[in-house]
């Protein structure tokens, strides 16, 4: 070839193909927004301005101005404004200036508090206060952020570039006791007014055995608010009586909460945690313990028995969980994403089949024209859909459990949350009962009337079939919610009179409220009170608009706290009872986000990113 010629062309008169590859849509152009023409460099600039810059700072002083490369900078809002004395009024009354004036005081707090904190702590005793403030609030960034303390070595140039200086990541860790003590008495603080919470744990086997407990109190707005307040990683799983030690521990001991403070305890059926409560229950004879509504509605599938759909799905997850290419694939087919499973969460196995079902007509070609992928999985697959029986028999269960399951998975997601779930909990549990009773089943009943081809005999075996499947599943539900949560079912069922929307239908009279007796804090006493409002509440709830949300409700009650204070007092206590137990759960979900690199971490590196990311997000909410 010539030094002339043209390299690509050279290559295709010699018989190349130079064809792009299909990009991946993650390789598109990033869309960069381009400054308009106001906050271009030297706008601010105002060379007519008679008034310095200097006698500006002068004449609002406390505003946090400075003079900056020869312009007027707000160090309350960090931004540069136009000298004019107009344009600097107006920003002073701004509501962003006036807030970043309150976040510079709580900072000052801050840098207080960190002082404080530093004192006990002897490493870098030598360097100045402003140093080592810096360096606490690097690592506490960090462990908010869920970054390694090791990535300080790679950002050190940076945040040296315009603050002071920090050193190596093994020294750096040695601030983490620090930030841990900081968090812990920041929570002591905000829990020491609080008169009444309730109490959300768990453990899980992730590094070891880790466990986790929140506390729920309820704010002068009736706002929940939750804080993790403990996050242990312990050797070996604990007995019942080594858990409610650590609880007694961690709630009377070191925060202080008496034997009237805890009113609620939720968790989930392991038998540890139910030995733990009838310990506590010495201590706080008031407790009432409410086993996680979303964990058993989570066991429901576990308890349906299918023959070739378990087969199918055992062997349709792996062949995607090995093969990234298989995913991408099936995308390219169907145009949606394989949803992904997970073996702690029962409804991402439904999510999964029921995306079979949508495009069960795909499936069998997927596998057809990518024989290469996974061969001996592949041709398990392929063994279900020549076998007549075993495609027949899949089709039924596939709907089956798409028809039984979507109502439990359903209501999974609505009771997981953190809100007040106690005004709606019933009804998804009653939406749940009712779907079961009914037993509705319409993709079932298509696909057994299309096998059957008009034999109505046989349609009716297929239906029988393919409900037996799932009958083990619901015979669960019930006992469950019938007979072993009876009482709690119908603690949250008189809960509704609490909703100011609801009890608009339900018009209870003085009868009803004995009801109100199934929260064991409930005495004759306050059902008296309530009776006694009664009036005063059904006549203030009266036009009340039927689409309140859920934190109008709040708002409503933060209204009429002081003219039905009884009422108010109760719906406080009940906002503190969940359904769920999930709270812990979010916390575990914090402990699976830690890197490889901090799998061998301490216990304090540990429980200080996990909860400082976890109670920070909790207090912005």
């Amino acid at each position: 070839m010539e030094e002339s010629e043209d390299p690509i062309q050279f290559a295709k008169d010699k018989g190349a193909t130079l064809l792009e590859p299909e990009r991946a849509s993650i390789s598109r152009a990033r869309k960069v927004a381009l400054t308009s023409e106001k906050y271009k460099a030297g706008s601010m600039s105002n060379p007519m301005s008679k008034t310095s810059i200097y006698d500006r700072i002068k004449e609002y002083p406390g505003h946090h101005f400075a003079c900056v490369e020869g312009k007027l900078r707000c160090n309350a809002c960090h931004e540069f404004i136009a000298v004019k004395k107009s344009t600097v009024q107006k920003h002073v009354q701004s509501r962003k200036h006036l807030k970043g004036i309150d976040n510079i005081q709580r900072d000052k707090l801050k840098c207080q508090s960190i002082k404080e904190s530093l004192q006990k702590q002897v490493s870098g005793a030598t360097l100045s206060s402003n140093v080592r403030v810096f360096r606490f609030e690097v690592v506490e960034t960090l462990l908010l952020a869920g970054i390694p303390i090791s990535k300080i070595d790679y950002l050190r140039p940076l945040f040296e570039k315009y603050g002071h200086s920090l050193t190596a990541s093994t020294h750096m860790k040695d601030i983490i006791p620090s930030v841990l003590t900081k968090e812990q008495e920041k929570l002591k603080a905000e829990l020491q007014e609080v008169k009444e919470v309730s109490v959300i744990f768990d453990g899980t086997a992730r590094l070891g055995e880790a466990l986790a407990i929140v506390v729920r109190y309820i704010q002068q707005d009736f706002k929940p608010t939750q804080r993790l307040v403990c996050l242990e990683i312990l050797a070996k799983p604990l007995k019942g009586v080594e858990l409610a030690q650590r609880l007694m521990s961690n709630i009377a001991v070191k925060h202080n909460f008496g034997s009237d403070t805890v009113i609620a305890a939720m968790r989930d059926g392991a038998s540890v945690n139910g030995a733990a409560i009838k310990q506590l229950l010495f201590f706080y004879p008031n407790i009432m313990d409410v086993v996680c509504f979303s964990h058993t509605i989570d066991n429901v599938g576990s308890h349906f028995e299918f023959q070739i759909l378990d087969v199918f799905f055992q062997y349709w997850v792996s062949l995607f969980a090995h093969s990234f290419n298989a995913k991408l694939l099936w995308r390219e087919r169907t145009g949606l994403s394989m949803k992904s499973h997970s073996k702690t969460r029962w409804w991402s196995k439904w999510e999964i089949l029921k995306q079979v079902s949508d495009y069960f007509g795909d499936v069998l070609p997927f596998l057809e024209e990518n024989a290469s992928l996974s061969p001996i999985t592949h041709q398990h697959l392929l063994d279900i859909f020549n076998n007549p029986q075993d495609l027949q028999d899949l089709r039924l269960e596939l709907a089956a459990i798409v028809d039984a399951g979507v109502y439990f998975v359903k209501s999974t997601y609505n009771l997981e949350g953190d809100g007040p779930l106690i005004f709606s909990c019933y009804e998804h549990l009653s939406a749940v009962a009712q779907a079961v009773g009914i037993g509705h089943y319409p993709c079932t009943l298509a696909v057994a009337r299309d096998i059957a081809n008009g034999d109505v005999a046989l349609q009716n075996r297929l239906l029988a079939q393919a409900k037996a499947c799932i009958q083990p599943g619901l015979t669960f539900f019930q006992e469950k919610f019938s007979v072993q949560f009876r009482n709690t079912v119908r603690a949250f069922k008189v809960a509704r009179l609490c909703c100011p929307v609801q009890v608009q239908h339900l018009l209870p009279n003085a009868a009803a409220l004995q009801e109100f007796k199934n929260f064991p804090f409930v005495d004759d006493n306050t059902i008296d009170n309530l009776a006694a409002e009664l009036p005063a509440y059904l006549a203030a709830a009266d036009g009340t608009a039927a689409d309140l949300s859920e934190m109008q409700k709040l708002a409503w009650w933060a209204g009429h706290s002081d003219t039905l204070p009884h009422w108010a007092s109760l719906v406080r206590k009940l906002l503190l009872i969940q359904p769920s137990s999930a709270a812990s759960e979010r916390v575990f979900s914090l402990l699976a986000t830690l890197s490889s690199q901090q799998d061998n971490a301490l216990v304090d590196y540990i429980e200080a990113s996990v909860m400082i990311r976890y109670n920070e997000c909790q207090r912005k909410a």
